[in-house]
């Protein structure tokens, strides 16, 4: 090669090499926006759980300890005179309150605060929340989506549609809604579907590379989500099973196990000194009396699976994952179909099905099952990466079925209306009570309608920053879309110049209908059931009165208790 053209190799691949960090920050930037601008927090109403992880870190560092009576005396000044506990979702522990959570959002968000500490930055309750909820909360997940682009354009070729399951997995579903709150779920689905990726390697032919410092990496993701959410620790012991069974794949098993060694190391070092031994979890010091009988059945709360619980964490309106997100149907089929396709590793055929089965009877066998006030099977959010593989097998398989293009255009329409719902989520109000029938048509959208959306950071921009937000979603998955569609060309023969009359074939008006039809059967049908008979009608405005006062809405609230009123003089 002369001296010239490699001059002009160089520059070509400067110029790509720009171009792709320039496509990465336009992305980073539009998925952190869509994913971390609501602002669900006040200065003046803790929610139990969130705050719960945020007074255990203020006590760390501002008390040197993992007592939190100091941080109420902060917070709630004379609570001990009065008898009352500040917070529910705590422990206690010879007279002084611990958190009851997993202690990982708690250990991440120290040094976030010493370094604002260090630097002389005073936030309110409020703004603190939320930094949290973007820094942990957002941001892995975002990360999470770029990683698992990457790891599937390199699985399935940078032209498969397969991977647009990792935008629609963070963003059309139930994740997308705790991308915004600093719940632990969120950060425990990134740290687990980047540990998959890691600890088990290519989903297809041999185990090349470098493996040892891969399974390492998973192993401390895996670990690092246990310390997140405990259940997340079932889906580590499936992954180091699957690995086990696999001859290909079983040199990374003890490499996994010196990943998660650390993380195991400080689960039993937090325990020991929160609650006196390294086995005694903080789930069997519940300071609530309804919280501690809730966790006394079984093992910490854990019984055999229910088939109420089962319909309930799939398909009821109340928390059904296939209410909000049917698409991920798809995932299901995939997950089944992995088992006995003998193109993939046996590591992975064992870990899919195996991993979400095991996790679902889990889930399905606590007690609380429901989550309390939430949107979505807020517990199964961990496991979703599993789905979201299955989805992708699917996706990645259906190009080649005769009427592929029709069923990834009806599963397209399914994934946009999955969206708009999660945005609804998002961006409304993300708290209602477990009783209500319909929590999104009775409750988030009527709210909507009612008072407008939620608070975001972008709060000069009004109703304009919701929009903002959703705008930037769809901009990520459009940005994302036509990068596919650039690679499709390059890739694919040109095709010969066909007749006239078949511009207009059956499938180019089949797809679209397809599309449309799904979305639009999907929002009909999710509509359903409504609340008729007049106690849950009073519940459901009860619900709206609340949300209206925590979106600070007082106008909506008023409206809404007057309805409340009528309603009541009704016979």
């Amino acid at each position: 090669m002369s001296g010239h053209a490699q001059v002009d190799l160089m520059i070509r691949l400067a110029g790509r090499t720009i171009q792709g960090l320039w496509i990465g920050l336009i992305c980073g930037l539009l998925g952190l926006v869509a994913l971390g601008s609501p602002q669900h927090y006040r200065d003046d109403f803790h929610s139990a759980n969130e705050a719960s992880r945020i007074y255990a870190t203020l006590a760390i560092v501002d008390h040197s300890t993992l007592r939190l009576d100091p941080v109420f005396d902060r917070f709630f000044p004379g609570w001990q005179r009065r008898g009352h506990v500040p917070n529910a979702d705590v422990a206690v522990r010879k007279g002084h309150y611990l958190t009851d959570k997993a202690p990982g959002i708690t250990l991440l968000a120290v040094p976030v605060v010493v370094g604002l500490r260090l630097f002389g930055v005073k936030l309110r309750y409020a703004q603190l929340a939320w930094l949290l909820a973007l820094l942990l909360a957002a941001l892995p997940s975002l990360l999470f989506l770029g990683l698992w682009w990457r790891w599937l354009q390199q699985t399935f070729g940078p032209d498969s549609p397969a991977s647009l399951a990792a935008p629609a997995l963070v963003l059309a579903s139930p994740w997308l809604i705790f991308c915004a709150q600093l719940f632990g779920h969120a950060l425990a689905a990134s740290l687990v579907g980047a540990g998959l990726l890691l600890a088990l390697g290519p989903l297809r032919g041999a185990d090349t590379g470098r493996v040892r410092r891969s399974a390492f990496w998973g192993g401390l993701c895996l670990g690092a989500a246990t310390l997140v959410e405990y259940p997340a620790g079932l889906l580590a012991l499936v992954v180091c099973l699957a690995v086990a069974v696999d001859p290909d794949r079983r040199k990374r098993l003890v490499w996994i196990a010196l990943g998660g060694l650390g993380p195991a190391i400080v689960l039993a070092g937090w325990n020991t000194l929160a609650f006196g031994g390294p086995l005694s979890f903080s789930y069997g010091f519940k300071a609530n009396a309804t919280l501690a009988a809730t966790h006394s059945k079984g093992l910490y709360g854990i019984s055999w699976p229910g088939a109420d619980a089962l319909y309930g964490l799939l398909i009821s309106p109340r928390r059904g994952l296939l209410f909000l997100a049917p698409w991920l149907v798809i995932g299901l089929g995939g997950i089944g179909w992995a088992a006995s396709d003998r193109t993939l590793t046996r590591a992975w055929r064992v870990l899919l099905p195996l991993g979400f089965g095991t996790t679902l009877l889990f889930i399905a066998g606590f007690a609380d099952w429901h989550g309390g006030r939430t949107l979505g099977p807020r517990y199964l959010v961990f496991a979703l990466p599993l789905l979201g593989m299955g989805a992708a097998l699917v996706v990645h398989r259906a190009q080649r079925w005769r009427f592929g293009r029709i069923a990834l255009a009806a599963t397209a329409g399914l994934a946009l209306s999955s969206l708009a719902l999660a945005l609804a989520g998002h961006l409304g109000f993300p708290h209602v009570s477990h009783l209500i029938n319909n929590p999104l048509f009775e409750v988030v959208l009527p709210v909507w309608l009612e008072g407008g959306a939620g608070p975001t950071i972008w709060r000069f921009f009004g109703f304009g920053g919701a929009l903002l937000t959703a705008m930037a979603g769809l901009g990520l998955i459009a940005l994302l879309s036509v990068i596919l569609l650039q690679a499709r060309r390059q890739t694919d023969p040109p095709e010969p110049r066909k007749p006239r009359e078949s511009a207009l074939g059956v499938g180019r008006l089949l797809n679209p209908l397809a599309l449309v039809g799904a979305a639009v059967l999907h929002l009909a049908l999710a509509t359903l059931p409504i609340t008729e008979e007049k106690k849950g009608r009073r519940r459901v405005l009860e619900e709206r009165v609340f949300a209206h006062q925590m979106l600070d809405q007082p106008e909506a609230a008023r409206r809404v208790l007057k309805a409340r009123r009528r309603l009541n003089q009704r016979r």
